[in-house]
């Protein structure tokens, strides 16, 4: 992970290695509690949730929503 400040927002870059998710399960993986593979993977389902709530609320906010 890697943030920078630019002139009126910030830019932040996620690096991931992992497996990947399946196109079709893209338009999911900000839901709560959804998980496609349960298996060997520890956690509740609710980061991504979380990191994109935040996302649409700071974006809202430059917006001037809120």
């Amino acid at each position: 992970m890697d943030g920078k400040d630019g002139e009126n927002s910030w830019i932040i870059r996620i690096a991931d290695f992992g497996p990947g998710i399946k196109d079709a399960d893209k338009k999911m993986i900000f839901e709560r509690f959804h998980r496609e593979e349960k298996k060997g993977v520890k956690g509740s389902g609710l980061g991504l949730a979380i990191a994109g709530k935040i996302m649409e609320l700071h974006t809202r906010q430059d917006m001037g929503g809120g």
